[in-house]
């Protein structure tokens, strides 16, 4: 068994070292080699990460409930971030590499002439930064908004957006999508059962909801304090809102909720301008933390504007 599991890991040390080797002839050679080669490159290692997850996937197994089991675990999330980081980086290179120059003069405006054109400026564009997503149904409005529209709903084909999609997902997020080979066929799978764990309105209704309950109470007046609450409170308004919840009518029940959250000083503060106040909405209530935030900000020594927030019992 111990012979057995040594050849796993050597097993997995050649398709890690395979990866580097393909990192490090990308990086030093991109600026010359060709597309064509390039691809070709591409294509002969595009399979790494299926065996590494075959030979990993048994090594976890092997581990599970011992001390190495984390170490283990940890090995697989910087194999992927380095897999998928790089793979995308280089279809996007071949990409940019093989489409035509448009580039016309900077100055008259014209289209660059036929002669110009045989000999194309490639321009590498930065790579975009993906929001990732780690399971947490509080980000999972957020990143499947900003996956959809950077990606999802791009000219990227499908085997690019799996690659992508890969890279952004960490923890139980990504266990929910560990099985699927990276391909074209599987990318429209691994979405659709993304969106099917997470994208469970009544689960996310209640975490939303229970997380806007539980806003820790400020015990000191402190201006970061006070725009952590509303920061939190809008947030969480904002994802009831995208659900079909009617937020903008609880006023009523939000603004007393949020109240009781708020210092001492602070609260008699607003329950002097409630008072006066025809109707009591949140939009009021976030504008006054907002005044009065500022306003112990103004007073505060620099320095000493700590964060004094707590959970409630």
């Amino acid at each position: 068994m111990e012979a057995e599991f040594r050849k796993l890991i050597a097993d997995r040390g050649m398709i890690k070292a395979s990866l580097t080797r393909l990192n490090r002839y990308f990086r030093e050679s991109s600026g010359t080699v060709s597309a064509r080669a390039l691809q070709k490159r591409l294509e002969a290692n595009v399979g790494l990460y299926n065996s590494y997850n075959t030979i990993q996937s048994q090594i976890e197994y092997a581990t599970q409930g011992t001390e190495s089991e984390a170490s283990h675990a940890a090995d697989r999330d910087s194999f992927e971030e380095t897999y998928f980081n790089l793979i995308a980086e280089m279809e996007s290179f071949i990409e940019q590499s093989q489409a035509p120059s448009r580039i016309g003069n900077p100055i008259t405006g014209q289209a660059a002439s036929p002669l110009s054109s045989q000999s194309p400026v490639t321009v590498k564009l930065p790579t975009i930064q993906l929001p990732t997503f780690d399971g947490n149904y509080s980000s999972w409005i957020r990143f499947r908004d900003t996956f959809s529209s950077l990606v999802h709903e791009s000219e990227l084909s499908d085997v690019q957006k799996f690659h992508y999609l890969n890279s952004a997902l960490k923890g139980p997020a990504a266990r929910v999508i560990q099985s699927l080979g990276v391909s074209d066929s599987n990318y429209h799978v691994a979405w659709d059962a993304l969106k099917s764990r997470y994208e469970n309105s009544a689960a996310l209704r209640k975490h939303h909801v229970t997380a806007l309950l539980d806003i820790p109470i400020i015990q000191k007046q402190s201006p970061i304090a006070l725009r952590e609450l509303i920061d939190d409170a809008r947030n969480h308004l904002a994802a009831l809102r995208s659900l079909n919840e009617p937020v903008d009518s609880w006023d009523s029940l939000i603004v007393p909720i949020l109240c009781r959250k708020l210092d001492g000083a602070s609260l008699r503060e607003w329950e002097k301008k409630a008072t006066s106040a025809d109707r009591v909405t949140f939009k009021n209530f976030a504008i006054f933390l907002e005044e009065r935030s500022q306003y112990l900000e103004n007073i505060t020594p620099q320095g000493q504007s700590t964060v004094s927030r707590a959970n409630p019992q």
